[in-house]
């Protein structure tokens, strides 16, 4: 559910509650590639690129067939 509200959090904008429900989602399940991917998506916006770089890496050797990562 976390995971859904984040995505639906940052759809709209709200990073801050988007990154809280994200992270959760991301502790209780540490191999979701698809919460990395959406939290490193979250870091561009916000200029991070470092840590997208990072989170996208992560995400990309988890699942390394998601072109769209």
């Amino acid at each position: 559910v976390d995971r859904e509200l984040g995505r639906t959090a940052f759809r709209r904008g709200n990073f801050e509650e988007a990154r809280v429900r994200l992270g959760r989602a991301l502790a209780a399940e540490p191999g979701d590639w698809d919460t990395l991917a959406d939290l490193a998506a979250m870091d561009t916006e916000d200029g991070n690129c470092e840590e997208a770089s990072r989170r996208y890496g992560a995400s990309v050797a988890l699942e390394a067939y998601r072109t769209d990562v």
